[in-house]
């Protein structure tokens, strides 16, 4: 609960203690609560009388809540406790769990990569490995969520679980918890040119960054390319602290919050000179934090940006524990006001509500950023200063592949996001197939067998486990062939 009481502002997520104190007391008249509130009771009474089925009043609420925020903006919801605890392990940048990234399949789960180090790869767990139960407990049909979350625990703590490999050999594992620490940060060092790439702003970004350039130092690295292609953002302040390092002296962002009682945060740099010259690649899903750092790296002069037009995620959202409707009628009365947040019940009346007291968190937009120069980007994005496209091939541009991932068998009438991939993949390599979705049609099932055929496999349409490696070896052929163009021009650049 002490983790709970703070307001989590997100870019797409960011910490400040300056909007702790914001009051969300209701303005209703005491006439208009009572119609609400009348309303709302009576109505969940009647779908409990007439629904067949079981549920309960706790359910109703959660699920009205849920419809009203998401009637807002696509970045506003109501989270419940669960889900909270998850979205809030992704900014942690660290679990206690088995170490393996997970994806649906056709019944099970599916391990899609085994961390580097983790208990997963000790106990010789491997990508394509299907997670048959845990601790006795069948897996088949459990949601992922459901699945991350029995499979975490406090580390130290034993967990046993089943697997298949290959949908035919069933083996157990016995494996200790650990602490996973995700590192968002790669880097290497390319003909003189240092290249790191942040995939994400979670809490140990600029760690891991800082130790990136400890030893791009090492080797008297002054250029650098930085990768934010594909990141989402995450910790306003991780990013801050990455553009302190890359820009001149200057404000980095300004944050406007809607409600006057919620004072405004400014971030600055502090540089009088530089150490490095920073191109930065940019894409159409670069966003949020990472478009705060590309526009002060742009904007105070710290380097360039090459590649496409940037997503354009210019909100704040604000992320507030909301009391359950019998703590809400337990403190307005204690306190002689509609106290809905437990944030406002802390640092307005200084009561710390219990955690069994939280019935979930609403996640909502309360501002925006503006860059260095005062541009406000949503919807608009970041220009880079060099446009420069991927290779497209067919009306498909290599950004939005990724390779085939799992074990799972796919075959005509199937559904999966995997199928949009391969039909991606498909089509960006010249076979024929309809605009790619998640459904296996009957035109997929041709370019299948067509490959199948051309590459002297077994033509039957079925993807498996041969005709996913050799669609990703064709992929990879060609990248290696062409090369990342936007890297390629951003190196050139910077070394002439």
């Amino acid at each position: 609960m002490k983790r709970g009481i703070l307001v989590l502002l997100v870019i797409m997520m960011l910490f400040s203690q300056n909007v702790l104190a914001q009051d969300t007391t209701t303005n209703l008249s005491p006439d208009d609560t009572i119609d609400v509130q009348n309303y709302l009771e009576n109505y969940m009474d009647f779908l409990i009388n007439k629904y067949n089925g079981e549920i309960t009043k706790e359910e109703l609420m959660q699920a009205a809540l849920k419809g009203m925020m998401s009637s807002m903006d696509k970045y506003t919801t109501y989270f419940t406790k669960e889900e909270q605890q998850s979205f809030m392990e992704s900014l942690d940048g660290s679990y206690s769990g088995i170490g393996v990234q997970m994806t649906d399949g056709d019944e099970y789960i599916v391990i899609n990569k085994v961390f580097n180090g983790s208990p997963a790869e000790k106990a010789g767990l491997m990508a394509g490995d299907e997670m048959i139960s845990v601790n006795g407990e069948s897996l088949k049909k459990v949601s992922l969520e459901q699945v991350a979350t029995k499979i975490k625990g406090p580390t130290g703590t034993t967990i046993k679980m089943t697997f298949r490999r290959n949908k035919k050999e069933l083996f157990e594992r016995e494996i200790i918890r650990e602490t996973i620490i995700i590192s968002p940060v790669t880097y290497k060092i390319d003909n003189n040119v240092g290249y790191i790439k942040i995939d994400s702003f979670n809490s140990n970004t600029s760690e891991f960054f800082d130790e990136a350039l400890v030893y791009m130092d090492s080797h008297n690295i002054s250029k650098l390319i930085l990768d934010l292609r594909d990141n989402p953002g995450g910790e306003v302040q991780q990013a801050v602290n990455v553009a302190r390092k890359l820009t001149k002296k200057g404000l980095i962002t300004k944050l406007d919050f809607k409600d006057e009682t919620t004072a405004d945060i400014e971030y600055y740099s502090y540089n009088n000179t530089l150490k490095y010259t920073t191109a930065v690649l940019v894409n159409e899903w670069t966003a949020s934090a990472s478009e705060i750092l590309a526009a002060a790296i742009q904007e105070l002069g710290g380097g360039f940006l090459v590649g496409t037009n940037t997503f354009g995620k210019g909100v704040v959202q604000s992320l507030y524990p909301m009391l359950s409707r019998e703590a809400y009628e337990k403190y307005s009365k204690q306190v002689g006001a509609e106290v809905i947040d437990a944030n406002s019940l802390f640092y307005n009346y200084g009561i710390m509500a219990l955690d069994s007291e939280i019935s979930g968190w609403s996640k909502m937009t309360t501002g925006h950023y503006l860059t260095p120069k005062g541009r406000y980007i949503h919807g608009i994005g970041l220009k880079p200063n060099l446009i420069v496209e991927p290779l497209s091939l067919n009306g498909v541009s290599i950004s939005s592949l990724m390779p085939v991932t799992g074990s799972v068998e796919y075959r005509l009438d199937t559904e999966s996001d995997e199928i949009k991939n391969v039909e991606s993949i498909l089509k960006f390599l010249g076979y024929e197939v309809d605009e790619p979705d998640n459904y296996f049609d009957k035109k997929t099932n041709e370019a299948i067998v067509l490959f199948q055929r051309e590459n002297s496999l077994k033509s039957d349409g079925v993807i498996r486990q041969d005709t996913r490696e050799l669609i990703n070896n064709k992929l990879q052929d060609i990248v290696n062939e062409n090369g990342d163009l936007v890297y390629k021009k951003a190196h050139w650049i910077i070394t002439h």
